[in-house]
């Protein structure tokens, strides 16, 4: 009985000196393999031949290009691992014409850098006039290089301020107008003007002078569809007109310039037809 109890112990002795060995093993090997890590993490991150030689730049105009190099500039001969690729993309976007950049390491030396350049669609005329870009982001103030764009009117500080997501509807319903034009073959540029109204929708003029043409909301594409026949109708016949009612694709009321005060009469045309008054 003694002799179990002895050898019961010894074994337990010797299962408890295993372990230790083990822990101890496994301790000193992961420290080693810890001590390479940091040796290779060291030896990369010092490495010369890792570090940035060539900054190329993508997807935008010279001008553009220049800015962006410049933000990266500071980043030449830093290590092209250990760069912070997010904190150079933010600096790069602030530039208000970025949309987006995007930057990928090229080993062993080089950053390429892609960038989305916004487009100007309109020119939005608050207090001061700034460029909207096609997705109906108001991004910078217009300078006077951008006279060929649609005019937005309508809009003040303070619709953006008291009810800016309605203020964002209206300036995408008149980028929508904007692309109906534009499908049409109608003339896009600084003569163009939309007219918000928060209750009446649109009004648009396509040149000085020209026109009125009341859109209200909604479906403008198949309004604007039978507008180049009834002005091209109208010029053949020698007419002008002062306002144009466009209640849809199919039918519309038309005011003529220089008729009699007194009647002050519209007429109902069926555009469809090209029926305009004589």
């Amino acid at each position: 009985m003694r002799r179990r109890t002895v050898h019961r112990m010894h074994m337990k002795r010797k299962e408890r000196c295993l372990r230790v060995l083990r822990i101890v093993g496994v301790t000193a090997a992961a420290g080693a393999a810890c001590a390479v890590a940091v040796c290779a993490v060291c030896m990369i991150y010092n490495a010369p031949g890792l570090r940035i030689r060539h900054i190329y730049v993508i997807g935008c105009e010279p001008v553009i290009a220049e800015d962006v190099l410049a933000n990266a500039e500071p980043c030449r001969n830093e290590n092209i691992v250990a760069i912070d690729l997010r904190a150079l993309r933010k600096r790069i976007e602030r530039n208000a014409w970025i949309e987006r950049a995007v930057i990928r390491r090229q080993y062993p030396d080089t950053l390429s850098i892609s960038v989305r350049v916004r487009t100007a669609r309109a020119v939005l005329a608050l207090d001061e006039p700034f460029l909207v870009d096609a997705s109906g982001i108001v991004f910078t103030r217009a300078s006077g290089h951008h006279t060929d764009l649609p005019v937005l009117c309508g809009l003040t500080r303070a619709d953006f301020e008291h009810d800016a997501s309605r203020a964002s509807r209206m300036i995408d319903g008149a980028l929508q107008i904007i692309e109906g034009l534009q499908a049409c073959a109608l003339p896009l540029d600084g003569y163009v003007r939309l007219t918000c109204n928060r209750e009446l929708g649109y009004t648009l003029q396509t040149e000085p002078n020209g026109p009125e043409i009341y859109l209200g909301f909604d479906d403008y594409a198949f309004k604007l569809a039978a507008l180049p026949r009834m002005l091209a109708d109208l010029r053949s016949r020698g007419l002008r007109a002062r306002y144009i009612h466009l209640h849809s694709h199919e039918r519309a009321f038309v005011k003529l310039a220089g008729q009699d005060g007194d009647r002050r009469q519209a007429h109902a045309v069926r555009t469809a037809g090209a029926d305009l008054p004589s």
